[in-house]
């Protein structure tokens, strides 16, 4: 998919181009949600994946 910057013509107003860059964590929603039957990978905001983890330390959940 190209950026309008790299060509396409933009119909409305990139959302992209108004973000600030934001810190990004890798996560596996298994470690948060075991019912997965496999391994999911998500690029998630900083904020997010540390709300994530005080979840688990709150319930007591061993590493």
């Amino acid at each position: 998919m190209l950026h309008h910057r790299e060509g396409q013509v933009a119909a409305a107003a990139c959302p992209s181009c108004y973000l600030k860059e934001v810190a990004m964590a890798i996560i596996n929603l298994r470690r948060y949600y075991p019912h997965y039957p496999k391994d999911k990978f998500l690029e998630v905001p900083d904020e997010v994946a540390d709300a994530l983890e005080e979840g688990r330390r709150m319930e007591g959940v061993p590493d």
